[in-house]
């Protein structure tokens, strides 16, 4: 990771130097070569997101999602609506559910939710969590905390 304020220190403003700076060995600023070691620092893990808008089920959408720890996954129709689902471009809750079980993520967030479930909120959450049980239907001011 960069250590950006010991950068900055140097008045080098933020821009592609920055990438030069984590993957050489050296980097040049005003006339002055620097070593590059001393300016970052290990990758430091954390949790792992992935997020997945207006989608179909792909096999792109399992590569990203695999291993996550949380993947936050449009799913704007329920199983009942595949069909609607796949004209307009989007997934349904089964897929959804689908895609978070096989890819092995840790929590599933399920967002883009059409109005027509307005007050069908249990219906809609059953049937995502009767494949993927650790999921979430995201809603407005919905807050979710990721990691610890």
């Amino acid at each position: 990771a960069l250590l950006v304020e010991k950068v900055k220190a140097l008045g080098i403003p933020s821009g592609p130097i920055y990438r030069t700076i984590k993957q050489s060995d050296t980097f040049e600023f005003e006339g002055k070569t620097y070593a590059s070691k001393e300016y970052v620092t290990d990758a430091v893990a954390g949790p792992v997101v992935a997020i997945l808008g207006d989608t179909v089920p792909c096999p792109n959408a399992a590569i990203l999602a695999t291993g996550v720890d949380v993947l936050v996954h449009e799913a704007t129709f329920m199983q009942a609506e595949a069909k609607l689902a796949r004209q307009y471009g989007h997934s349904t809750t089964v897929e959804a559910a689908t895609l978070a079980k096989t890819a092995q993520v840790g929590r599933l967030i399920v967002t883009h939710i059409s109005a027509r479930y307005q007050g069908r909120d249990e219906a809609f959450v059953d049937e995502v969590r009767t494949v993927f049980p650790d999921s979430h239907v995201a809603t407005d001011f919905f807050e979710f905390t990721v990691g610890d």
